[in-house]
């Protein structure tokens, strides 16, 4: 019986994996949301399947979705804390100058959809411009931005924004689907009706025709917003994704029950509303309870940064212990962070510029030029590497042609250099810039 019990965990832990195998592949053919949902069945398979879930989160994260990304990559952590690529992608991404903007982009989005279901396009509009300014990424907003635009029979504007959609995610649904709208000619989803003096000749069928169409068109664009809510991905209601295609196929159903009934769908919309909020509040109050074992994960990256250094991995020790976040580090905690710096920086700081001249032999300027930088990263004022290294780099933008940049370094040279003949060599270096 435990035999048969373990051949069955074996045989659903290969399904897991083939599952992000597949995911794998359509990453590589830019097919995202297909991706998701193989990726959202491979963990269904083996919740454990850390690499699933950590290339889930860089497939949020690439359609725009930085909340569950994260709550991806720390749930990932907490399952596995050691040599887990989950801790440098959360890292990396909270020192990345654009997350903020990522974050507010999505603020924006939702608000664009809310203001979209009242019927406010011009407030929708306007959002999911500052949003798309924010992150031209951010798939689920060329989407609804496209929806606006085909409302107001913008259609060159709204292929273009489906472009982009599906030019980042190549298996954008929605996107696809509103670009065969815009192809058939169907763009304007309802029209304002104009108004008509009464003429007792006029068939009365004729105007009961046109507010039904005009019903319709009503219909389908409060139909299409929340479709956009549904299917784009993870911002307002990403407890639904792994609902995906049974969401779609519900929502495609109702919407053909009552498309001749205005009351029972506008009905029906503020329930889907209010049930997919509830589901993105209970979300969010569970994601930030995650955040003291984030704070966790990151003291015991500290192990993993002194395991590289002994191992002779001086660089990628460096690299890691530069990019932490110390925010809510004790004074214990401290105390180990500033001692692995001592120790540490100079001596990646030394490999670096080893590295750096050993490219400038082999004229490879541009790898010299990143060396350098990061053998810089690694000093700090006063430390005599740090200026030979900024003094490689004026020649290296001498040669480049970038006299700007040279003068700063070899200005800081100049001044600051402990060696003299070397002070005078970026004097000598100013003059004959400034010469020519």
């Amino acid at each position: 019986m435990e035999y048969l019990s373990n051949k069955i965990q074996k045989r659903i832990s290969s399904l897991s994996n083939k599952c992000y195998n597949i995911a794998l592949e359509l990453c590589d053919e830019g097919k995202i949301s297909d991706a998701v949902v193989k990726l959202r069945e491979s963990i269904l398979l083996n919740k454990k399947n850390i690499s699933a879930r950590n290339l889930l989160g860089l497939c949020y994260y690439r359609l725009g979705s930085i909340t569950e990304a994260f709550m991806q990559w720390k749930l990932s952590a907490k399952m596995k804390i050691t040599d887990n690529i989950a801790v440098d992608l959360m890292v990396s991404a909270e020192n990345d100058k654009d997350t903020p903007k990522m974050r507010e982009a999505v603020k924006n989005y939702n608000e664009a959809l809310a203001y979209a279901k009242d019927g406010n396009t011009d407030m929708a509009i306007m959002c999911l411009k500052k949003a798309l300014d924010m992150n031209k990424g951010l798939v689920p907003a060329c989407d609804l931005l496209a929806l606006c635009y085909m409302d107001r029979e913008n259609n060159a504007d709204a292929m273009h924004l489906l472009k982009r959609a599906v030019k980042i995610d190549g298996s954008d649904s929605i996107a696809c689907e509103y670009a065969r709208i815009v192809g058939e000619g169907k763009a304007a989803f309802f029209k304002p009706r104009q108004k008509e003096s009464w003429d007792n000749t006029r068939p009365t069928a004729k105007i009961v025709k046109r507010q039904s169409d005009n019903n319709r068109g009503m219909l389908y664009f409060a139909a299409g917003i929340i479709m956009t809510a549904i299917i784009s991905g993870a911002l307002v209601v990403p407890a639904v994704i792994h609902h995906y295609k049974g969401a779609y196929d519900a929502l495609e159903t109702q919407y053909n029950i009552l498309q001749n009934n205005k009351s029972s769908t506008e009905l029906s919309n503020e329930e889907t509303i209010q049930r997919l909020t509830d589901e993105n509040e209970d979300l969010r109050s569970k994601l930030y309870t995650t955040g003291s074992q984030e704070l966790q994960q990151r003291i015991k990256t500290l192990a993993d940064i002194k395991a590289y250094y002994d191992e002779g991995n001086a660089e990628t020790a460096a690299d890691k212990l530069l990019s932490i976040n110390t925010t809510g580090f004790g004074t214990e905690v401290m105390n180990e962070y500033n001692s692995l710096r001592t120790t540490i920086l100079p001596a990646a700081a030394q490999k670096y510029y080893a590295s750096g001249a050993e490219a400038l032999d082999t004229q490879d300027r541009e790898a010299a030029r990143k060396l350098f930088e990061k053998c810089i990263e690694c000093t700090s004022n006063g430390d005599e590497l740090r200026y030979s290294a900024m003094y490689q780099l004026g020649k290296i933008a001498v040669r480049d042609g970038d006299n700007d940049t040279a003068l700063n370094y070899f200005n800081t040279v100049a001044d600051k250099h402990p060696v003299e003949s070397i002070k005078n060599e970026a004097a000598q270096q100013i003059a004959n810039i400034k010469n020519n």
